[in-house]
């Protein structure tokens, strides 16, 4: 895969339109929240665009193409890297194709998320790193250069407690774990983004009801 080339954009003028991050611990409820604030906006009367998680689609590429059962066995071969690589691609392709057309996007994961998981699968493999990172790069260059910024805000969505079932058979189920990726997807994402929001509550409407202010608020400040 090649990086991108700034020269296959349109160059949109700062400021028209917004993009909202949505990440942290797997199964923490992001695509739901993200589904209902895109419903309201919706019916607010704006024009929101979803950008879905990519890794699902990308693992059933994989799968028709090397034969892996589930993400486990993906995750110990020796296609993680490349795996990864292309996840990164496709989120920051997704997102690149919703900002030209929406002027609200809603991402369920954000290029910081998959920053950490290729940490935690390819830190053995520095040669791949290197790779991963060189493109990551050039990718959040492009993305500035074009758009003035790399995410307007990024809401972290904490792990919901152990008495609700998030085990959907696709990710990890570990308390502990999903701590983990909460905070260290959050200092990815600080690094860039200076708007970071996060959400210790598991209540669906609580968790609308923080986030739709920040939303008006950059409608505010953005689209008028």
């Amino acid at each position: 895969m090649m990086l991108v080339d700034v020269s296959v954009w349109e160059v949109k003028r700062e400021g028209e339109n917004i993009i909202i991050g949505f990440d942290g611990a797997s199964g923490g409820g992001k695509t739901t929240l993200v589904n209902k604030l895109a419903e309201i906006l919706e019916r607010e009367g704006y024009n929101v665009g979803v950008v879905q998680e990519v890794v699902r689609g990308v693992f059933e590429e994989f799968q028709k193409r090397y034969g892996f059962n589930n993400l486990t066995e993906l995750r110990a071969s020796s296609r993680i890297a490349e795996f990864q690589k292309l996840c990164l691609w496709e989120q920051y392709l997704q997102e690149e194709l919703m900002m030209d057309e929406h002027d609200i996007v809603l991402s369920d994961r954000t290029l910081f998320g998959n920053e950490f998981f290729t940490l935690l699968y390819c830190n053995k493999d520095s040669k791949a790193l290197n790779e991963y990172f060189s493109k990551l790069d050039e990718l959040l260059r492009v993305r500035k250069l074009t758009h003035g910024k790399i995410y307007d805000a990024v809401v972290i969505v904490h792990p919901l407690p152990p008495e609700i079932d998030v085990d959907d058979g696709f990710r990890s189920t570990d308390l502990p774990y999903r701590e983990v990726q909460t905070f260290t997807i959050r200092q990815l994402a600080k690094a860039y983004v200076d708007r970071i929001i996060e959400l210790e509550t598991a209540d669906l409407w609580e968790r609308v009801n923080l986030v739709k202010p920040l939303i008006d608020y950059l409608v505010v400040e953005t689209l008028i």
